[in-house]
């Protein structure tokens, strides 16, 4: 699969592994997933995989591996974990994150009120990475909403 197509996804609640192992798609169209409640290893080892647009995660309790080994993955906007209760590995393996993005996946794990392990190292981020997100405007909410680096 070289580019995801125009699909209608209006009525899914299952996504898990959708386009994992999508090696050679770049980018991600507009779904609807409204309605999606499963999202595990949606995206995962998408290797060329540079940028997500908002989607809408509001209803997604299952996140765990949604990204992970995304190599390539820099651009990842401020997603709606306020219904998740499992966000392992995430962005595990997920080198390539601009600071715009970590400071999105901070604004993340604020909304995630359901998670059980609320540090950066659970759902993937690496130590480098949350030294990084010290300096981020989303950090101090971060640690105020109970969350910690883990490292």
């Amino acid at each position: 699969l070289v580019a995801i197509p125009a699909i209608d996804t209006s009525n899914v609640t299952n996504m898990q592994m959708a386009f994992a192992n999508c090696g050679s798609i770049t980018t991600v169209p507009v779904l609807d997933t409204g309605k999606v409640t499963d999202m595990s290893s949606m995206f995962s080892t998408c290797n060329n995989l540079v940028s997500i647009p908002l989607l809408n995660t509001s209803k997604a309790t299952n996140m765990q591996q949604m990204f992970t080994m995304c190599i390539s993955l820099t651009t990842v906007p401020q997603l709606n974990a306020s219904s998740a209760t499992n966000m392992a590995d995430m962005f595990s393996w997920c080198s390539a994150l601009t600071d715009e993005s970590l400071n999105n996946i901070l604004g993340m794990c604020i909304s995630a009120t359901n998670v059980a392990t609320k540090t950066l190292l659970y759902i993937g981020i690496t130590s480098a990475q949350a030294t990084r997100c010290q300096s981020l405007s989303n950090y101090n909410a971060f640690i105020e909403a109970g969350w910690q680096t883990g490292y």
